[in-house]
């Protein structure tokens, strides 16, 4: 969860270097790409209606170079108070989607294992499963939250690739959260990924 505050607020500093970008016009499978998908990074199109979660920016997308990502919620916003007496918008569940894209596939996988060892050196990790959605493998690992700032008691974070980028998908869960693991496939499942030719 740190190294997502982390993310954010660099990209947050550089709002004035925002981009978009280029929509495609398929996904992978053939289907005509619907314009009502949050697209992320020319790569991505999430089905909002089949995600189970609630876009948090409302379809935004920031950007930093390479780098996408958006924010999904589950449940009603309260408001949280941190250790230093702020308080933040929370959720019963957040959830952080990462896209990267990088020099080609070889890269990608390269960063996908480099990816995978920090976390499981950086984090306490109870589980490591995998799950295909949509087609394609996620190696999921789960661990407990180790941020006092947020109400989230578990991490479910999810990795594959898809040619040159390499993707994450982050959710934050309370305890009170049933069955988290289908909360995230039916988010992965949501996840289309956009036509290579």
């Amino acid at each position: 969860m740190k190294r997502w505050l982390c993310i954010l607020t660099s990209v947050c500093l550089l709002l004035s270097a925002v981009g978009c970008a280029k929509t495609p016009t398929a996904a992978e499978d053939g289907t005509a790409w619907d314009g009502a998908w949050t697209t992320i990074g020319g790569t991505l199109g999430i089905d909002e209606d089949a995600s189970g979660m609630d876009s948090f920016e409302k379809g935004k997308v920031y950007t930093d170079g390479e780098m996408y990502y958006g924010i999904w919620s589950l449940g009603e916003e309260f408001s949280f108070e941190t250790t230093t007496g702020s308080s933040i918008s929370a959720f019963d569940a957040t959830l952080y989607l990462l896209l990267e894209k990088t020099a080609d596939a070889e890269t990608a996988e390269a960063y996908l294992e480099d990816g995978l060892a920090y976390e499981q050196e950086s984090n306490d990790v109870a589980e490591t499963y995998t799950v295909t959605c949509n087609g394609h493998l996620f190696t999921v690992l789960v661990y407990p939250s180790d941020d006092e700032d947020v109400p989230y008691t578990t991490v479910y974070s999810a990795f594959t690739t898809y040619d040159s980028a390499i993707i994450n998908a982050e959710l934050n869960v309370q305890g009170t959260v049933e069955n988290p693991k289908d909360v995230l496939e039916t988010f992965l499942n949501s996840i289309h990924f956009a036509s290579l030719s």
